[in-house]
């Protein structure tokens, strides 16, 4: 169930990378949290969430995980690289 939403804020951290390097970094961080917050559920007992009767998948977490590890490894491609501005542009009136 989380491996969609995963996926689709990969996209959009990717997108959103040619306005800011910052959207990816901060989309990535959102990731790896969310991946270490199901991984909490699925194998910490003293998680409210152990107790669920339906746990994430190792695939779900496995991809919330990879996701935010590839937008973090692209923010610092981006800014080593100089390949995107690190705060947006605006438009001049």
């Amino acid at each position: 169930m989380a491996i969609l939403p995963a996926l689709i804020l990969l996209a959009v951290g990717w997108f959103l990378a040619r306005y800011s390097i910052i959207f990816p970094a901060v989309i990535g961080l959102f990731l790896l949290s969310g991946a270490l917050g199901l991984l909490g559920s699925r194998l910490n007992p003293l998680s409210p969430g152990f107790y669920l009767t339906t746990k994430p998948s190792w695939t779900a977490i496995g991809t919330a995980f990879l996701a935010g590890a590839v937008l973090l490894w692209m923010t610092y491609e981006y800014y080593l690289h100089s390949w995107g501005p690190l705060l947006p542009r605006i438009p001049a009136l």
